[in-house]
């Protein structure tokens, strides 16, 4: 039968966190082989949301789509969303592949070689790379440049929620309030469609960003007379190569 440190392995494997259901769903489990285990996580709602997130999104659930997800299981706030006539869990998986994140995760990337000849980074953005366009020798190292981003999902307006930034982790979340504004869009007027989720800060953009190490005048001597031996045997090389006679 699974241990509790079996089925801890099989939350991490399969849902993406650590087992923290409690001692009644433990027992239960403990009562289970591990491959039984596995088998009732990967087709539970919570396994098949992690398999589409995954495989549609391309990386796995954070806390925040959880308890967006699960919620819509337990409230049964969702409607037939793949228009196959009926309601089910099918229709939450088809919501996470055509979210907005999920489409950008699947568009093709459109590499376009004569910018990138032309000294312009790939595939992403198209910024040059100046560093080594205008001196190719100054020594390099690969940074993130910008904050990065988080992508959320939307709060659901029958559970009062807004996002506000923790004070303690300094990362965006989703916050309780019992005066949370009903989010409203549209150019016309107001209307009650939802957007999937929020996009927070700036996509993390990588780059070649120069350092510099602290030199006295002896190291630029030492450099000189290196590249003064550097080119004598050079030259020395090439006399040897190609003789000439008088």
């Amino acid at each position: 039968m699974a241990t509790e440190f079996e089925v801890d392995q099989l939350y991490q494997e399969v849902l993406g966190r650590p087992f923290n259901d409690g001692f009644d769903i433990l027992n239960t489990f403990t009562t289970m082989t591990p491959e039984e285990v596995k088998n009732y996580l990967i087709q539970s709602p919570e396994g098949q949301f992690q398999s589409q997130f995954q495989s549609e999104v391309g990386r796995p659930m954070t806390d925040a789509d959880r308890n967006f997800y699960m919620n819509q299981v337990i409230t049964g706030n969702y409607g037939d969303s793949n228009a196959d006539g009926v309601v089910n869990i099918n229709d939450i998986l088809f919501n996470i592949a055509q979210s907005d994140e999920a489409q950008r995760f699947d568009a093709p990337v459109v590499v376009d070689q004569t910018a990138i000849n032309a000294g312009f980074s790939s595939p992403d953005y198209s910024v040059p790379d100046l560093i080594s366009a205008i001196n190719p020798n100054v020594p390099t190292v690969p940074l993130q440049i910008t904050g990065g981003s988080q992508i959320l999902p939307t709060p659901l307006p029958a559970n009062p929620q807004f996002y506000g930034v923790d004070p303690m982790t300094g990362l965006t979340g989703l916050l309780s309030s019992e005066a949370n504004p009903m989010f409203r869009s549209g150019v016309a007027g107001f209307t009650d469609v939802l957007p999937y989720q929020f996009e927070f800060g700036i996509p993390a953009v990588t780059r070649n960003v120069p350092y510099f190490s602290q030199t006295g005048a002896e190291d630029f001597v030492d450099v000189a007379e290196a590249k003064q031996i550097e080119q004598a045997d050079a030259n020395k090389s090439t006399t040897t190569t190609n003789p000439r006679f008088a």
